[in-house]
């Protein structure tokens, strides 16, 4: 029972995460991604920024314990061992999607934007951070990714 009890609590602080915010489309991670690795070969693989940003969507070792510390799902669960490193390699695509969405749901919601989130904002964020949805200086990153949508 005691076991039982904390299966669903955790449940239901899941869903009460995935209820609670909005996630980029697959479509937008895809075209995210083609930015990302500028067409290389293995995406899964690619290596960034010196090192510093690794996978399909390039994530960074802060962005990736940013959307941990607000979903906690994403080591537990089925994602049970799953670490930064799991956001690179055969298979990462997915993992890195549910780091993404995290990190959007904690940065990109209509609370903090003003409006619900747009595929723009959603896009700005994952290049510039937190505010990047605001920043002059992802709109370059912007514009490339909607020429993939």
């Amino acid at each position: 029972p005691k076991y039982l009890e904390s299966v669903h609590n955790e449940t239901l602080n899941i869903l009460a995460c995935v209820m609670a915010y909005s996630v980029p489309s697959d479509e937008l991670w895809n075209a995210i991604q083609k930015v990302e690795t500028g067409g290389e070969r293995n995406p899964e693989s690619a290596i960034g920024d010196r090192g510093a940003s690794i996978g399909p969507l390039q994530i960074q070792k802060r962005y990736y314990d940013d959307a941990v510390e607000f979903d906690l799902g994403l080591q537990s669960g089925s994602y049970h061992g799953y670490t930064y490193k799991s956001c690179m390699g055969p298979g990462s695509f997915q993992y890195s999607k549910a780091v993404g969405n995290a990190y959007m749901g904690r940065y990109a919601t209509k609370s903090r934007l003003g409006h619900t989130p747009t595929d723009e904002d959603f896009a700005r964020i994952h290049n510039g951070g937190p505010n990047g949805w605001r920043m002059s200086g992802t709109l370059g990153y912007w514009h490339k990714v909607q020429k993939y949508l």
